[in-house]
């Protein structure tokens, strides 16, 4: 196994956790103001939510493979998750902001998520069949989606559990930081 050859290193962690936010960012945005939140309805946050899905999209369907050529895996994997983490850490930002204005600026910001994680994804996938040797590429691949398959399990509980952590510390986006803080320190 690649990972085990190799070691992991402590950036090969954060991009399992991103069942994590996914969970956390909707509590974020439809929890009330007293919770943390930005207390938008369901309906309200259903486009800028569509916006990270929608942009993972576009990736996906560009030839973003050139570019993961062009500048290597590994680099295009570390870039992406410098632009992915600040963006999720900024996200409780948006409460300082005039309600006015705030579901607007959740499109940009969700858009660079959906960007960066969808080139992570890919990425990652190139990583793990340029570190597997031709006969263990199938193992390599099941190892991987299980793994990401365990973390789909438990990420929603321990979303849920972190904000509600954070929540009790009652200011505002605090739930959503120390779930950031956990991904990030992972």
């Amino acid at each position: 196994i690649p990972l085990l050859r190799h070691g992991i290193r402590k950036h090969d962690v954060p991009f399992p956790l991103t069942p994590s936010y996914q969970i956390s960012i909707p509590l974020y945005l439809s929890s009330s103001h007293s919770h943390g939140g930005l207390e938008f309805s369901p309906t309200e946050i259903s486009i800028p939510i569509s916006t990270i899905a929608f942009a993972g999209l576009i990736i996906q369907l560009s030839p973003m493979y050139r570019v993961i050529a062009f500048y290597g895996s590994h680099k295009t994997y570390i870039a992406s998750l410098l632009l992915l983490i600040p963006s999720i850490a900024c996200l409780p930002l948006i409460s300082y902001l005039p309600s006015s204005i705030q579901w607007y600026s959740l499109i940009p910001v969700l858009a660079v998520i959906g960007v960066a994680e969808s080139v992570v994804y890919q990425a990652v996938i190139i990583m793990i069949a340029e570190s597997s040797r031709p006969g263990e590429l199938g193992y390599i691949q099941g190892v991987a989606s299980s793994a990401a398959a365990g973390m789909r399990m438990v990420a929603p509980s321990v979303a849920g559990v972190v904000w509600e952590v954070g929540g009790r510390a009652g200011s505002s986006g605090c739930g959503f930081g120390v779930g950031v803080a956990y991904a990030d320190l992972a």
